[in-house]
């Protein structure tokens, strides 16, 4: 697993979107990395909910370029460490804006929704 990092970057007070949360797949169908880009909800309306993209790069290079070319557009409040599963790993590595660290989590392992 490949990790790379977001560093926050200033930006003027105002309505800006901001990342929240990245998830990072190895999509099989597509054979492409797939990152999954949440932001923040606005401060402007109550009702809003947040919005997100999904990324799809053929190398964990490009996805690394897409994502800090993304952070300069919608800046991360704090740093952040972004996993890259290598390609067919069935993982998905989870990132929070606020957390130091990658969540991994296994895909092939079935989930209890009890």
């Amino acid at each position: 697993m490949q990790e790379i990092i977001l560093e926050p970057r200033k930006y003027a007070k105002g309505k800006y979107l901001r990342i929240n949360f990245i998830a990072v797949e190895w999509d099989r169908e597509r054979r492409a990395f797939a990152a999954m880009v949440m932001f923040h909800k606005t401060r402007d309306r109550q009702d809003n909910k947040p919005l997100g993209t999904i990324l799809y790069a053929d190398n964990a290079g490009t996805l690394s370029r897409m994502l800090q070319e993304y952070n300069l557009l919608y800046p991360v409040r704090e740093e952040t460490v972004i996993g890259i599963p290598e390609p067919g790993e069935e993982i998905r590595c989870s990132s929070y804006s606020d957390g130091a660290y990658a969540r991994v989590e296994d895909l092939r392992k079935p989930t209890d929704c009890s």
